[in-house]
């Protein structure tokens, strides 16, 4: 299996924080965002047996968040992490991961469709966000939602993120802002459906790391004290991008 540049650079930063970290039991607040708007589209939470797809899921940690939730769905994960998705078999080895890449999907012509696919964290780290959202949507069956969690711009500008250690030679990306226009113009030209944005707020103060200044924290503005931001003073403005196929 063939991964991109970002793929590969993505999967060694991601090893790092997610198999040195056991978050199974103290859920991240934006799971539980993530949660709460699945919930919308659920008539019955217990007997559900609705199918859910979770891109990028790394160990797990949100579908074992999300089953406790939703018992009932049927659960697959996809990540590239060879390591951390043993990691997620091991921890919950009645769900279906597999070693696979988003942007594998138009060439592996995969007909598989879920109830619901979540991507979260993850469209920033693609330079090609067409390619990816046409193959989100092809894994989506007709009445199915998208649920995409990341940083996003309000004003129609979108941009290409490169950056690197001061003590480093290698560029290195992850940090795209792409613009809420743009998500819309790329998906309406891709199928029908309706699309909402929810911002997510915190709701309370993230400490800045000390060895890794592009893992985000929080600061006070004018507009909230729980603002997002990185060490390449990128002002990150979380929301849920939410795809109703129709």
């Amino acid at each position: 299996m063939l991964f991109s540049e970002e793929d590969k650079y993505r999967h060694k930063i991601d090893e790092e924080i997610y198999l040195n970290e056991n978050r199974y039991d103290t859920p991240k607040e934006h799971f539980k965002f993530i949660g709460k708007n699945i919930a919308r589209f659920v008539e019955n939470k217990e007997e559900s047996n609705a199918s859910l797809l979770d891109i990028g899921c790394a160990t797990g940690e949100l579908i074992y968040y999300l089953r406790t939730i939703f018992p009932g769905f049927n659960y697959t994960g996809f990540d590239i992490s060879e390591k951390m998705l043993k990691h997620a078999s091991f921890k919950m080895p009645e769900v279906n991961f597999y070693q696979r890449s988003i942007l594998d999907l138009v060439e592996e012509k995969s007909d598989a469709q879920y109830d619901f696919v979540i991507m979260s964290g993850v469209l920033s780290i693609f330079d090609d966000t067409e390619r990816v959202l046409e193959n989100l949507i092809s894994l989506v069956r007709k009445g199915g939602n998208v649920f995409v969690y990341g940083f996003f711009n309000d004003f129609p500008v979108d941009v290409i993120m490169r950056y690197k250690s001061s003590n480093d030679s290698e560029w290195k990306s992850g940090w795209n802002i792409i613009s809420t226009k743009y998500c819309e113009k790329i998906i309406r030209n891709i199928c029908l459906s309706n699309i909402e944005w929810v911002d997510f707020n915190i709701g309370f103060s993230l400490k800045r790391s000390k060895d890794d200044f592009m893992r985000s924290w929080t600061i006070a503005t004018e507009d909230t004290p729980y603002q997002h931001i990185n060490g390449a003073c990128q002002i990150l403005n979380m929301k849920l991008m939410i795809i109703s196929i129709t």
